[in-house]
């Protein structure tokens, strides 16, 4: 396994050079991998004997096999930014312990954007390369069905580009302005533009080319359908219109019963209110959320299922809690980091969170977290006590007291109220609070 890999972003010309500062370390032999056009453009110096070429049109996978039995340097030539959508999240997965060094460029979707003078930062871009296509192409469609006005998607094949029109097609909804794309930023680079309106796809030939991205741009009649429909949308939905990362929301339809230690656990309403503070749909694609004093893991686990692409860490210093945890997330088939320790003695080796949430009413580790990160980070926790309640509020300035009461048949006489106990839930204000 190579000590170091090497990972270039392609610059958009047809002349690429590595940087200079990577030829001391590469050595005299180099492997390298990418796509055939790469190859045709790396120029490296003649003293570096490329020992082997491998493209990614074999399999990704095959390519990172290759990779793991090597013990020469090794080169990734990917296209714009390998982070965005790129090859450092699987690689990080697959080598944890072998340095990355990167040198990315402008990202595809930033190219294209420049190409049409728009702006991207309000767009959804979706990736099809190396996925299922059909989950894709459902996104597409769900993403459609609530009025999205700016679309990038990253393909593999000028079928998926046809796949993905169609559905534009389909929808009915408003009419679109397509651009697509191939070789960008290579002297091949193809630009072509239509509108689908009235159902009807324009006639594309597209040339033979490895990846494709498609823009899609409803046209200005659009503004009237998002601005009228707002207020129907699901959270899940919202989530979509507001261009993160489309999340499987929607699938999580029956709620899921938990494995808990007897009654101590968060009863579901007031999941539903903390959950709500923590915002999840508003949180970046592949966020990590923090669940410190996790209990049964029932917060974490229904944010899990609102976004699993979510990264969520679960801790607790109860062993038999921990337990809890697994079998409840693999009964519901979901990945979860759980770590059995004193929180204090863990959050500062753990991954920067997009959102924290405190349970087990354990204030030095809300002092810990509120020292570090403020109000730069969503936090959430909760007390059912009063004096914890109070110290909470003084750190995260604000604060609700939720009771809640259930209906209970009482016998044939009718039915009573049931009252949970009354609980304490305190969160920050951020910048991107919804």
């Amino acid at each position: 396994m190579p000590e170091k890999i090497f990972v270039l972003g392609f610059n958009g010309t047809d002349h690429q050079t590595v940087p200079d500062d990577w030829l001391s370390q590469i050595g005299n032999e180099l492997i390298v991998f990418g796509q055939p056009h790469y190859f045709q453009a790396l120029d490296v110096p003649a003293s570096i004997k490329k020992v082997h070429q491998s493209s990614f049109e074999t399999g990704f996978e095959k390519a990172l096999d290759e990779i793991g039995r090597s013990n020469s340097s090794v080169l990734l030539l990917t296209s714009g930014d390998p982070g965005y959508f790129g090859p450092i999240r699987r690689l990080r997965e697959k080598f944890p312990n072998t340095q990355l060094i990167i040198s990315p460029a402008p990202s595809s979707v930033a190219v294209a954007a420049a190409r049409l003078g728009i702006n991207h930062e309000d767009a959804t871009v979706i990736s099809l390369v190396r996925k299922d296509p059909g989950g894709g192409l459902d996104l597409i469609q769900q993403l459609v069905e609530v009025g999205c006005e700016k679309l990038f998607v990253l393909t593999p094949s000028a079928a998926s580009v046809f796949d993905a029109l169609q559905i534009l097609a389909a929808s009915h909804l408003h009419p679109y302005k397509v651009d697509i794309f191939t070789d960008l930023g290579f002297e091949s680079e193809c630009h072509l533009s239509g509108k689908i309106q009235n159902a009807t796809v324009p006639k594309f030939t597209l040339p033979e080319a490895t990846y494709c991205i498609l823009v899609c741009q409803a046209l200005s009649n659009t503004t009237q359908y998002n601005q009228s429909n707002q207020s129907n949308l699901t959270p899940s939905h919202k989530f979509l219109q507001n261009n993160f990362y489309p999340a499987a929301a929607t699938k999580a339809t029956k709620r899921p019963t938990y494995t808990a230690r007897g009654t101590m656990y968060t009863k579901p309403e007031i999941r539903d209110i903390i959950i709500a503070k923590i915002s999840p749909w508003n949180l970046p694609h592949e966020a990590t959320i923090w669940d410190l004093g996790a209990g049964s893991g029932a917060v974490g686990l229904d944010i899990a299922l609102i976004r699993p692409d979510i990264k969520l860490i679960a801790v607790d210093k109860d062993p038999s809690a921990v337990q809890l945890i697994q079998q409840n997330a693999k009964e519901l088939k979901l990945d979860v980091q759980t770590i059995c320790a004193n929180a204090l003695d863990v959050i500062g080796s753990l991954p920067e969170p997009s959102a924290i949430f405190v349970g087990g009413g354990s204030i030095e580790v809300l002092n810990q977290v509120v020292g570090r990160f403020g109000s730069s980070v969503r936090i959430v926790a909760t007390s059912v006590t009063l004096e914890g309640a109070a110290k909470y509020r003084q750190l995260l300035k604000n604060q609700v007291m939720v009771q809640i009461y259930a209906t209970s048949a009482l016998g044939i006489s009718g039915n009573r109220l049931d009252g949970y106990n009354p609980i304490f839930i305190s969160w920050t204000d951020t910048d991107n609070y919804v």
